[in-house]
């Protein structure tokens, strides 16, 4: 049950048109490194009345500058829409900090720059609701680093035994 779980984030939007600002959640996340990290929680919407969603981006201290989702190029690149059940439901995506972008909706592969020092050193993580008169209820949210990007050799061969002394018969 809920009350097993410990703390959880309750989102309820009523009424109204929707706005991003109705009904949103912020957490800041600190300073990052360029590389990327996995987002991970568990979501359930709390009764089957109501057909609400959330979304969820991670901003930078920079007005419109988003961490884009790992793979993508154009597009919804740096949101994602979730459409909870009414059972806890695990939801990973992987976001790449190494990169930003200038809108959330239909960006284009110009809009996606490096991200520097200055804008990882806040990011925020943002779940919107969307819908109305659905309770979301969110829990055990993690960010974590999956990947740590290194850097390619400045000198040097980059082959091991390049010079096929050490052959093996297939």
């Amino acid at each position: 049950t809920e009350d097993e779980r410990g703390n959880i984030l309750s989102m309820l939007r009523t009424g109204g048109s929707y706005n991003w600002h109705g009904t949103y959640a912020a957490q800041w996340v600190g300073p990052v490194e360029q590389d990327f990290y996995t987002l991970s929680f568990r979501v359930k919407k709390a009764s089957a009345d109501g057909t609400g969603n959330i979304r969820l981006y991670l901003r930078t201290n920079q007005a419109d500058h988003y961490i884009i989702i790992k793979g993508k190029t154009s597009g919804y690149a740096a949101h994602v829409d979730v459409t909870p059940t009414e059972e806890w439901t695990s939801v990973q995506y992987e976001f790449d900090f190494s990169q930003v972008v200038s809108t959330l909706y239909n960006a284009t592969a110009e809009q996606i720059t490096p991200s520097t020092d200055e804008q990882l050193s806040d990011i925020f993580l943002l779940f919107t609701s969307r819908g109305n008169d659905t309770e979301i209820l969110i829990d055990d949210v993690v960010l974590e680093r999956v990947k740590v990007f290194e850097p390619a050799p400045e000198e040097g061969d980059l082959l091991i035994n390049g010079d096929f002394e050490s052959v093996t018969s297939i």
